[in-house]
């Protein structure tokens, strides 16, 4: 079983849930102190831009939930001013849902030290690339299996 302080494996689990991004914060650190929850955003910001550039990952807001179900997702600008406000990442009584879901590619594809490259995060401009790339073929290993097959324990 992997470790929820890989922040990486943390974001795949709470997307695949469609969790709030206070759960993404509150399972990372592993504690219910809201304080200490604000020093990861800065990283999970940057993971959850880059991971939505590259398709891995969604985000959502609504009224209802559950957000990823009942409204249109979150991108570019707006997701940058999303994440920018610390009342998203905030743990509060419901009466909007800010949450993270999978995204459109298989978690295999993701090649380790993608969103350590220079440039990312990439600018909110440049954030409507996918819709206009093909997805990049998968890598096979020597066993046939698609590299990274074993990424988080899947």
């Amino acid at each position: 079983m992997k470790d929820w302080q890989d922040d990486k494996y943390c974001l795949f689990i709470n997307g695949g849930e469609g969790s709030d991004l206070w759960a993404v914060l509150a399972d990372f650190s592993e504690t219910e102190d809201e304080e200490a929850w604000r020093t990861h955003i800065p990283r999970f910001t940057r993971l959850i831009r880059c991971w939505q550039h590259l398709g891995f990952i969604k985000v959502f807001q609504s009224d209802e939930w559950p957000a990823h179900l009942t409204s249109e997702e979150v991108t570019g600008q707006a997701l940058d001013t999303l994440l920018a406000d610390p009342s998203s990442w905030e743990y509060q009584d419901p009466d909007r849902w800010t949450c993270v879901a999978s995204g459109d590619r298989d978690i295999h594809e993701l090649d380790e030290g993608m969103c350590d490259q220079e440039g990312w995060p990439p600018p909110p401009e440049a954030a409507s690339f996918r819709a206009t790339e093909a997805p990049r073929p998968r890598k096979r290993n020597d066993q046939g299996r698609s590299s990274g097959a074993d990424r988080f324990g899947r």
